[in-house]
Protein backbone atom coordinates (compact mmCIF):
# COMPACT_ATOMS: atom_id res chain seq x y z
CA UNK A 1 0.00 0.00 0.00
CA UNK A 2 1.11 3.37 -0.23
CA UNK A 3 0.83 3.73 3.30
CA UNK A 4 3.80 0.84 3.61
CA UNK A 5 5.87 2.77 1.06
CA UNK A 6 5.99 6.12 2.67
CA UNK A 7 7.07 4.15 5.68
CA UNK A 8 9.81 2.49 4.01
CA UNK A 9 11.39 5.75 2.58
CA UNK A 10 10.60 7.49 5.88
CA UNK A 11 12.94 4.65 6.87
CA UNK A 12 15.00 4.42 3.93
CA UNK A 13 16.55 8.24 4.46
CA UNK A 14 17.07 7.96 8.15
CA UNK A 15 19.08 5.04 7.71
CA UNK A 16 20.77 6.96 4.75
CA UNK A 17 21.44 9.64 7.08
CA UNK A 18 22.45 8.16 10.73
CA UNK A 19 24.32 4.66 8.70
CA UNK A 20 23.30 1.93 10.85
CA UNK A 21 22.21 -1.46 10.67
CA UNK A 22 18.31 -2.31 10.56
CA UNK A 23 18.40 -4.02 13.57
CA UNK A 24 19.37 -0.86 15.58
CA UNK A 25 17.42 2.17 13.53
CA UNK A 26 14.34 -0.19 13.29
CA UNK A 27 14.77 0.20 17.41
CA UNK A 28 14.77 3.90 17.53
CA UNK A 29 12.20 5.81 19.66
CA UNK A 30 11.89 9.42 20.96
CA UNK A 31 13.78 7.95 24.16
CA UNK A 32 17.23 7.61 22.02
CA UNK A 33 17.08 11.34 21.34
CA UNK A 34 18.91 13.48 23.83
CA UNK A 35 19.85 17.22 23.19
CA UNK A 36 23.77 18.68 23.77
CA UNK A 37 25.22 21.76 23.89
CA UNK A 38 27.82 22.31 20.78
CA UNK A 39 29.34 25.75 19.99
CA UNK A 40 26.53 25.97 17.50
CA UNK A 41 23.97 25.75 19.95
CA UNK A 42 21.90 23.06 21.27
CA UNK A 43 21.79 19.78 19.05
CA UNK A 44 19.76 16.60 18.93
CA UNK A 45 21.71 13.36 19.60
CA UNK A 46 20.76 9.64 18.73
CA UNK A 47 21.88 7.78 21.84
CA UNK A 48 21.78 3.92 21.52
CA UNK A 49 24.01 0.81 21.82
CA UNK A 50 24.40 -1.05 18.45
CA UNK A 51 23.30 -4.45 18.71
CA UNK A 52 25.73 -6.43 16.64
CA UNK A 53 28.48 -4.63 18.30
CA UNK A 54 27.66 -3.56 22.05
CA UNK A 55 29.04 -0.19 20.89
CA UNK A 56 27.51 2.55 22.44
CA UNK A 57 26.81 5.18 19.78
CA UNK A 58 26.29 8.80 19.99
CA UNK A 59 25.76 10.17 16.34
CA UNK A 60 24.17 13.96 15.34
CA UNK A 61 20.29 13.73 14.14
CA UNK A 62 20.84 15.25 10.39
CA UNK A 63 18.42 17.27 8.88
CA UNK A 64 16.92 15.14 6.97
CA UNK A 65 16.41 12.87 9.97
CA UNK A 66 14.97 15.75 11.44
CA UNK A 67 12.55 16.52 8.56
CA UNK A 68 11.07 12.98 9.07
CA UNK A 69 10.23 13.37 12.68
CA UNK A 70 8.76 17.07 12.43
CA UNK A 71 6.19 15.06 9.48
CA UNK A 72 5.59 12.42 12.18
CA UNK A 73 4.95 15.09 14.58
CA UNK A 74 8.44 13.92 16.84
CA UNK A 75 8.03 10.65 16.24
CA UNK A 76 9.87 7.78 13.97
CA UNK A 77 8.03 5.62 11.68
CA UNK A 78 5.99 2.98 12.62
CA UNK A 79 8.11 -0.71 12.69
CA UNK A 80 8.36 -2.97 10.22
CA UNK A 81 9.86 -6.68 9.78
CA UNK A 82 12.97 -6.76 8.17
CA UNK A 83 11.33 -8.83 5.60
CA UNK A 84 8.55 -6.52 5.23
CA UNK A 85 11.20 -3.47 4.64
CA UNK A 86 13.14 -5.53 2.42
CA UNK A 87 10.09 -5.93 -0.09
CA UNK A 88 8.88 -2.44 0.13
CA UNK A 89 12.55 -1.02 -0.48
CA UNK A 90 12.91 -2.45 -3.60
CA UNK A 91 9.58 -0.80 -5.02
CA UNK A 92 10.67 2.77 -3.21
CA UNK A 93 13.97 2.44 -5.00
CA UNK A 94 12.28 1.15 -8.43
CA UNK A 95 10.13 4.50 -8.18
CA UNK A 96 12.33 6.89 -7.48
CA UNK A 97 14.65 5.68 -10.48
CA UNK A 98 17.65 3.58 -8.95
CA UNK A 99 17.82 1.01 -11.71
CA UNK A 100 20.96 1.62 -13.36
CA UNK A 101 22.97 -1.96 -13.71
CA UNK A 102 25.31 -3.15 -11.47
CA UNK A 103 27.17 -6.77 -10.66
CA UNK A 104 25.96 -8.09 -7.40
CA UNK A 105 24.16 -11.24 -5.97
CA UNK A 106 20.77 -11.99 -5.62
CA UNK A 107 19.01 -15.05 -4.19
CA UNK A 108 17.42 -17.53 -7.16
CA UNK A 109 16.01 -20.87 -6.03
CA UNK A 110 17.90 -20.25 -2.39
CA UNK A 111 21.38 -19.74 -3.79
CA UNK A 112 23.25 -16.78 -4.21
CA UNK A 113 23.81 -15.85 -8.16
CA UNK A 114 25.93 -13.16 -8.82
CA UNK A 115 25.46 -11.07 -11.84
CA UNK A 116 24.41 -7.78 -13.53
CA UNK A 117 21.11 -6.61 -12.14
CA UNK A 118 19.29 -3.46 -11.85
CA UNK A 119 20.21 -2.07 -8.18
CA UNK A 120 16.43 -1.94 -7.10
CA UNK A 121 16.94 -5.10 -6.67
CA UNK A 122 19.80 -5.77 -5.04
CA UNK A 123 18.45 -3.02 -2.39
CA UNK A 124 17.99 -4.81 1.25
CA UNK A 125 18.57 -3.84 4.77
CA UNK A 126 21.50 -5.55 5.33
CA UNK A 127 23.74 -2.85 4.00
CA UNK A 128 21.52 -0.07 1.86
CA UNK A 129 21.08 2.65 3.94
CA UNK A 130 24.58 2.17 5.84
CA UNK A 131 26.26 1.90 2.38
CA UNK A 132 24.40 4.85 1.26
CA UNK A 133 25.71 6.85 4.33
CA UNK A 134 29.58 6.23 4.05
CA UNK A 135 29.54 7.02 0.38
CA UNK A 136 27.31 10.03 0.66
CA UNK A 137 29.28 11.49 3.35
CA UNK A 138 32.90 9.72 2.40
CA UNK A 139 33.85 13.42 0.67
CA UNK A 140 32.97 15.26 3.75
CA UNK A 141 34.22 13.21 6.51
CA UNK A 142 37.19 11.67 7.62
CA UNK A 143 37.73 8.08 7.73
CA UNK A 144 37.94 8.24 11.51
CA UNK A 145 34.26 10.19 11.59
CA UNK A 146 32.40 7.92 9.28
CA UNK A 147 33.61 4.97 11.64
CA UNK A 148 33.02 7.09 15.26
CA UNK A 149 29.29 7.42 12.53
CA UNK A 150 29.02 3.79 11.27
CA UNK A 151 30.54 2.13 13.84
CA UNK A 152 32.96 0.23 12.17
CA UNK A 153 35.69 -1.52 14.26
CA UNK A 154 38.33 -0.68 11.41
CA UNK A 155 39.21 1.84 9.09
CA UNK A 156 40.13 -1.24 6.53
CA UNK A 157 36.66 -3.21 6.46
CA UNK A 158 34.96 0.95 6.25
CA UNK A 159 37.18 1.54 3.22
CA UNK A 160 36.33 -1.95 2.21
CA UNK A 161 32.58 -1.20 2.51
CA UNK A 162 32.75 1.55 0.45
CA UNK A 163 34.85 -0.16 -2.23
CA UNK A 164 37.98 2.91 -1.68
CA UNK A 165 40.95 0.98 -3.12
CA UNK A 166 44.87 2.68 -2.79
CA UNK A 167 44.77 5.09 -5.48
CA UNK A 168 41.53 6.62 -4.52
CA UNK A 169 42.98 7.13 -0.97
CA UNK A 170 45.94 8.86 -2.05
CA UNK A 171 43.91 10.92 -4.98
CA UNK A 172 42.49 12.09 -1.83
CA UNK A 173 45.47 12.92 0.26
CA UNK A 174 46.83 14.70 -2.48
CA UNK A 175 43.58 16.65 -3.02
CA UNK A 176 43.45 17.37 0.71
CA UNK A 177 47.10 18.63 0.75
CA UNK A 178 46.95 21.16 -1.96
CA UNK A 179 43.56 22.72 -0.17
CA UNK A 180 46.45 23.56 2.11
CA UNK A 181 48.97 24.97 -0.03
Amino acid sequence: TAKKLEITKDWFIISAHCGQRISDFMKFTTEVISIKTTSNGEKDFLEFTQKKTGKIMVIPVLPEVTNILNKRDGNFPPKMLDQKYNEHLKVVCKQAGIDELIFGGLMIEGRKVDSHYNKYLLATSKNCGRRTFATNYDKDLSPTELRNFTGHTTEKMLLTYINKDNDEIAIRISEKLDKKK
